[in-house]
């Protein structure tokens, strides 16, 4: 891992920024329209695993048809949670949520890359680091504030940054998910789609964690206020 490789997480996730902001600028239909065009793309990567591992005449185990079959239906489930978060509440919310995970997951990477430090979840992914983590966390409550004083997202500072924290941990977790499944799979990116990111998949699978989880919290506390 290099310096260059944090400048190309950045590059792409300015990109990704720029293109979720013209479609709220746009506004209906086309945040839908964005988010099914992640949902589809990485269903697509997900199921390309699948096919491109497959060899002439190998039965796909139980253990593997599962593990597809639950990834595919958690990747539809997520891409729900964000459709359903973003009609939900105003669109400064999907935006705050959009911004803490990139800001989690450049920060993570930044962090880990310079402090280093003892391993997160070595058996799962080698590189991340408990300081990563906390640069991570750092992050999302840095621009949990920075929206909170914008006034895009309502809510006293105090449970906001609590959130914040809490949104940081379920896309660390989120992340983390996605590199154990790709681990029993045996693949390393989901895809070559982002030359030196992987696939789309890997850029946003803390983000289909927060999504799946925030909209699961709000309809279990009865819905958008």
């Amino acid at each position: 891992m290099t310096y260059k490789t944090l400048l190309r997480r950045v590059a792409t996730a300015a990109v990704l920024i720029g293109l979720v902001l013209l479609c709220a600028y746009l506004g209906t239909p086309f945040p839908e329209i964005g988010i099914f065009i992640v949902a589809a793309i990485c269903l697509t990567e997900w199921l390309l695993i699948f096919v491109k591992q497959a060899k002439p005449g190998q039965k796909i185990t139980e253990s593997r048809l599962f593990w597809g079959v639950l990834g595919a239906v958690y990747i539809v489930l997520a891409c729900w949670g964000g459709l359903y978060l973003y009609q939900s509440f105003p669109m400064g919310v999907s935006l705050w949520l959009l911004g803490s995970v990139w800001a989690v997951d450049t920060c993570a990477f930044g962090v880990g890359y310079a402090l280093g430090g003892p391993k997160l979840a070595p058996t799962i992914s080698p590189l991340k680091t408990w300081s990563g983590a906390l640069g991570g966390v750092a992050g999302a409550v840095l621009v949990t504030l920075a929206f909170q004083l914008a006034g895009f997202i309502p809510g006293g500072l105090a449970m906001l940054l609590m959130h914040g924290v809490a949104l940081a941990v379920i896309a660390i977790l989120g992340d983390l998910l996605e590199s154990a499944a790709k681990r029993k799979l045996g693949v390393k990116d989901a895809s070559g789609l982002l030359p030196g990111h992987g696939g789309l998949l890997d850029r946003v699978d803390a983000l289909l964690a927060v999504w799946l989880v925030g909209a699961l919290l709000v309809i279990a506390v009865g819905g958008a206020a």
